[in-house]
């Protein structure tokens, strides 16, 4: 988008790598080439990469004053027959689990965890821009291990304290704004 690189951004990345390398020490030392190790790698740059494009995608869109509610809609939309073309060329069955668990956990995914979820962000980004979007989302590792601690009995270990705190502290630092002084 030829802006410039957020330096706060940049430099508040540091600690937040750091933290999340922290948190997830156990499973990086435990990482093997076997199992599809490397398959696993692979997909995850991949995402980051795909995940990337889309919060300029979103960037552009919103230059374009482009709807956000809508451009969620038919990107939701573009989604789901894109997966069906994939099912049918893998040759994978269909069928639908009518339990209402089932459903209620669809119904919550797509309207919470989609809908909604993607709307706030893209708007977050025509806001504050993709960058510091995006970095918002490094604080996910805390807030997935708080509701572990809450829900699964998660026990904080001197890693997770560790990670948590440098990945807050680079999120503070990357999107802390400074007030200005009004001059009288």
């Amino acid at each position: 988008m030829k802006n410039k690189i957020n330096k706060r951004v940049a430099i508040g990345a540091i600690p937040s790598l750091l933290g999340t390398a922290v948190i997830f020490r156990p499973e990086l030392l435990a990482f093997s080439p076997e199992n599809n190790g490397y398959l696993g790698l692979t997909l995850m740059i991949i995402s980051v990469i795909i995940a990337s494009l889309g919060n300029i995608a979103s960037a552009i869109n919103t230059q374009r004053r482009i709807p956000v509610i809508q451009a969620t809609g038919l990107g939701m939309a573009y989604s789901a027959v894109v997966m069906f073309f994939i099912a049918l060329i893998l040759g994978k069955e269909f069928n639908f689990d009518t339990s209402s668990t089932y459903i209620f956990s669809l119904t919550y995914l797509a309207v919470f965890g989609s809908l909604i979820a993607f709307s706030g962000y893209l708007t977050l980004i025509g806001r504050i821009g993709p960058d510091k979007a995006a970095y918002t989302v490094v604080i996910v590792p805390a807030i997935a291990i708080t509701i572990s601690v809450i829900f699964e009995g998660y026990e904080f270990t001197t890693d997770t304290l560790l990670g948590m705190a440098l990945l807050i502290s680079g999120n503070v630092f990357a999107l802390y704004k400074k007030k200005s002084r009004l001059k009288t």
